[in-house]
Order: C-alpha cells, then structure tokens, then sequence
C-alpha cells in the first residue's frame, strides 16, 4: 500500500485505519489518521497483526490516532522513517504510544520522529 503525495487514509474515529495481517506487506508514503480511542482493542493508525512477519511501515505521516504504530506480534516486522504524532487530548493517561511493540522477535523501530 503506497501513496502519492498528498495521499491520505482518513478513518471517522473507530478502529484501526489500516490493519495489516499479510507477510511481508508494506505501508508507505501515506498520511494515516483518526483511529478510534479504545485501548483494549489497541485503535491505531497501522496494526501489524501476528500474521504480518516481516511487515514494513516506512516514510508516513500517522497523525491523530491512539496509537501511531501497533506491532502485535509481527515477527521481524520494521517501523522506519515515519513522522509520529499523536492524540491532544488533556489527558496523557487516554493516549497511547507512538509506537508499540509487543511480542515481536526481531521486530525493529528505526528512525522514527514522534511526538
């Protein structure tokens, strides 16, 4: 999944907007925003399931969402080169991180800007 620019994936505040569960997918070059809010169900502007090893997320603007990336197992999945920025709200304890990595060998965060 790659975009132009000026392309964006906009979700109207419920989930993830892209969920990625192939091997070896790629997301890149796309602004990604307005993910849900619900923690429990990890809303985030890109969610690597288990199923997506080796997954890349490289060179987006993921701007607005709970959480920026999520990496749920994704083995050797690679987060690089993204501008991360996350949620305003007033409290920081109802936002998530910019980049989550849970239970993922060999999963790499590389040069990421996050905010």
């Amino acid at each position: 999944l790659e975009g132009g620019a000026g392309t964006v994936l906009e979700s109207p505040g419920r989930g993830s907007v892209v969920a990625v569960s192939a091997p070896d997918a790629v997301v890149r070059g796309l602004t990604i925003r307005g993910s849900g809010t619900d923690l429990q169900a990890m809303d985030s502007g890109v969610f690597l399931e288990r199923t997506a090893a080796r997954a890349r997320v490289e060179a987006n603007r993921i701007e607005g969402n709970l959480f920026g990336v999520y990496v749920h197992g994704a083995e050797d999945a690679v987060v690089r080169g993204n501008r991360v920025v996350g949620l305003r709200q007033d409290r920081v304890s109802e936002a998530g991180n910019g980049v989550s990595v849970w239970n993922a060998p060999g999963a790499k965060v590389l040069d990421n800007d996050v905010a």
